[in-house]
C-alpha cells in the first residue's frame, strides 16, 4: 500500500495512468472511491474496470473521471484504489488525500 496525494481540477475530465512494477494485473478488476471523510457514507466519485478504470497491460492501468463528476465535487477528501486479484487477493494499492482545485471559469 502507497500513499499518495492527488489533485483533481473541477469541471475536468481527470485522468492518471498508473504503473505497477510488481505487475499482476492481467485478468484483476480495479475499484476507486473518492469519499468527503473516511467515515462518509457516500462516495463522492465511484469508478471501477466497467466504468472508468481500464487495465492496460499487466502492469498499467488508466484512471478516468469524467469532467460532470468532477464538477459536482465541491470540496477535498480522501481514496483508495483497490486491486482484485485473478485469485480473489483484494490489495489497497493507493491511498491518500484528494486536493480540489476549484473551478472558476463556467
Amino acid at each position: 500500500m502507497s500513499e499518495h496525494a492527488l489533485t483533481i481540477h473541477q469541471g475536468e475530465t481527470f485522468t492518471r495512468t498508473l504503473t505497477f512494477a510488481d505487475g499482476g494485473l492481467t485478468g484483476a478488476s480495479a475499484q476507486l472511491q473518492v469519499r468527503r471523510f473516511y467515515n462518509s457514507s457516500t462516495a463522492v466519485v465511484d469508478i471501477d474496470t466497467d466504468d472508468g478504470i481500464e487495465i492496460t497491460s499487466d502492469t498499467t492501468m488508466t484512471l478516468t473521471i469524467d469532467a460532470d463528476t468532477t464538477a459536482a465535487m465541491t470540496g477535498p477528501g480522501v481514496y483508495d484504489l483497490v486491486i482484485t486479484y485473478v485469485d480473489g487477493t483484494k490489495e489497497i494499492a493507493l491511498h491518500g488525500p484528494v486536493r480540489l482545485v476549484p473551478q472558476v471559469t463556467r
